[in-house]
């Protein structure tokens, strides 16, 4: 049996699972950090060996993971687009980060390259077509 495609049988839905998630991871890290920013005047953060770990790392983890699991399974259950659309949310929370090395976290580029890759991921679901 081959794979239909990275979507699956039905590409609105599948689409749709990943916007949700995305969105979703977004407003709760942001959420999370902004609540301890403002009630603890530090923000939460994972530390591995004294070096701070950024939550774009645990997405880019993620993904990696998420990625694995598709190749080795026939078709990708909704859980696969649920995880994937987390893990891209965590990596674009922090796209400054990554990408050009700007450790401002509230700055106008993060939220920039975060809608962006909503409206694209909003693109492909509006888009598609169900089957």
């Amino acid at each position: 049996m081959s794979k239909v495609g990275v979507f699956g049988k039905d590409i609105k839905e599948n689409s749709f699972f990943i916007l949700l998630a995305y969105w979703v991871t977004f407003f709760i890290v942001r959420g999370i950090i902004y609540g301890s920013l403002r009630h603890y005047g530090a923000s939460p953060a994972i530390f591995f060996r004294g070096i701070h770990v950024h939550h774009f790392f645990t997405g880019f983890m993620i993904l990696l993971f998420a990625l694995a699991y598709y190749f080795f399974k026939e078709e990708a259950g909704r859980s696969w687009f649920l995880i994937f659309g987390v893990s891209l949310g965590l990596v674009f929370d922090e796209f400054t980060f990554w990408s050009r090395l700007n450790f401002n976290y509230w700055a106008v580029g993060n939220f920039s390259a975060v809608f962006i890759a909503g409206i694209v991921l909003l693109f492909l679901y509006l888009f598609s077509k169900k089957k």
